[in-house]
């Protein structure tokens, strides 16, 4: 009992972030594991995927030669012009978690975007790649990159948490891994609480933005959008 008690008072006396640290493990979603999504899509059927439709150009949905997860991936290639894919339509949400793997083959020639997130086909926050691999996530008007560069045709696992503000106070964290550890700090993780979104959240899209003729070239794989936190 005395044990239990002095247990009990540690965990009160932590701080909310300890007892985080002390309890959740992020991890990126084990494949086909039992967890439940608004969307959940792995691009392994042919063609493109129910809801799912095309922004611009001609996105590969059926990309078979390498691969992230499985047999397939999605696949956008800019080196000519635009392609982006768009994800189905959902009820507009004020906070989103967002998980997907990506691998740049192609760095674009000057800073692109990567990611769009949309209320009625308007973008309210986007994440940019730059020509160095550093990802940029503008909440609004506000932007802020990461340290860490993601270098070229290497698999990587990506989280975006959106918060939209009432004018200076949005939130926005992300971060990338190649190991499916969410980071949390660090180089490969950037923040900002002062984002100037104040919009929701009803849809997604990836998007391949025309740089030069050398790209980008991105490659998409097992997409997971939620209201509630990915990757614990």
């Amino acid at each position: 009992m005395k044990l239990l008690l002095t247990l009990f008072l540690c965990v009160v006396a932590a701080t909310a972030a300890d007892r985080r640290a002390l309890l959740i493990q992020r991890i990126a979603p084990a494949a086909g594991g039992g967890a439940s999504y608004i969307i959940s899509e792995n691009f392994e059927g042919t063609g493109i995927p129910t809801g799912w439709g095309t922004g611009t150009g001609t996105p590969d949905y059926d990309y078979t030669t390498s691969p992230m997860e499985g047999a397939q991936g999605l696949r956008l290639d800019a080196s000519s012009a635009d392609q982006s894919s768009v994800s189905p339509t959902n009820t507009a949400a004020a906070e989103v978690w967002i998980y997907y793997r990506l691998r740049v083959d192609v760095l674009p020639a000057s800073s692109r975007e990567a990611v769009r997130l949309r209320n009625a086909g308007t973008s309210i926050a986007r994440v940019f790649i730059t020509t160095s691999g550093q990802m940029q996530f503008r909440h609004g008007t506000v932007s802020v990159s990461t340290v860490g560069v993601m270098a070229p045709a290497t698999d990587y696992h990506c989280w975006l948490h959106y918060l939209a503000g009432s004018g200076a106070n949005g939130v926005a964290d992300w971060g990338f891994s190649t190991d499916g550890t969410e980071p949390t700090s660090g180089n490969n993780f950037g923040s900002t609480a002062s984002g100037d979104a104040t919009g929701s959240i009803d849809n997604f899209q990836f998007f391949a933005d025309f740089a030069s003729a050398t790209g980008p070239i991105q490659v998409f794989d097992k997409f997971r959008y939620d209201d509630a936190d990915i990757g614990s």
